[in-house]
């Protein structure tokens, strides 16, 4: 089983790692975190290559949000922008009459 330290539980077993998180027995109790968020902020892998994994992992993820906030906010600016065109042309007929 692979070990991790969690900031104030201390050292568990992970026991299952699927669907987004990750679940350790710490003193005969079992805690789920949320993976790989957990790993930048409560729990480290006690072998070094899991804990470099681990990071990468949410690296990714970090980069797929920003990708994914970005693309929001370029969606809202194109709304805004159409928004803003059509009272334009709303504003423009309304002086013309």
């Amino acid at each position: 089983m692979d070990t991790v330290i969690h900031i104030i539980y201390g050292r568990g077993q992970v026991v299952s790692k699927k669907d987004g998180y990750i679940a350790a027995v710490f003193d005969g109790v079992t805690r789920t975190f949320l993976y790989p968020s957990a790993f930048g902020r409560y729990l480290k892998y006690e072998d070094s290559e899991l804990q470099k994994a681990a990071l990468c992992d949410l690296e990714e993820q970090k980069r797929k949000e920003t990708e994914k906030n970005a693309e929001e906010y370029r969606e809202i600016k194109k709304a805004a922008l159409a928004r803003s065109l059509k009272r334009s042309a709303a504003a423009a007929k309304r002086v013309k009459k």
